[in-house]
């Protein structure tokens, strides 16, 4: 039995433990629902709109940084029946961090949009999830697993 073991000894490890289940939890569904928009059905669009809208990224340098994020507004049809769609609106960490070209969403240009076979009304044009998103899960598992390893340690030392 642990006789030398003090809460002080479990915060530590049992912090680490709650950093990679929330990183986890948090990136999971909509990398799953990213990923899941690989295998979604495709069909011509139109861009209706198109324009940079101002995002705000901040950082640990003085002061925030601006950034452009492009954004399109465009039309399709599943089965006749008309939809309309935003780049912005996509299930999960997909194109937003990748590099769109400009000439992609001028108004009147032909677009392959990827939409939900269950929700025709979902859609995106560049399905699947950024290399990011992978990135920060598998750092959510190291993170989570470092945490495992210390509480075991802790433990054992303990005994």
């Amino acid at each position: 039995m642990a006789t030398n073991l003090r809460p002080s000894d479990l915060a530590f490890p049992f912090y680490v433990i709650g950093s990679g289940v929330v990183i986890i939890a948090t990136f999971l569904p909509s990398t799953l629902r990213a990923h899941a928009s690989l295998r979604w059905p495709r069909t011509v669009g139109r861009v209706r709109t198109s324009e940079d809208d101002v995002a705000v990224s901040l950082e640990l340098a003085p002061g925030p940084e601006v950034e452009q994020l492009p954004h399109a507004e465009y039309d399709y049809s599943v089965g006749g029946k008309p939809y309309q769609g935003s780049t912005l609106g996509e299930p999960g960490p997909a194109s937003m961090l990748r590099l769109i070209r400009e000439e992609e969403l001028r108004p009147g240009q032909s677009v392959m949009v990827s939409y939900d076979p269950r929700d025709h009304a979902i859609s995106l044009l560049y399905p699947g999830a950024s290399p990011f998103a992978y990135l920060t899960l598998g750092a959510g598992g190291a993170i989570l697993i470092a945490g495992l390893v210390t509480l075991v340690r802790a433990i054992l030392e303990a005994l």
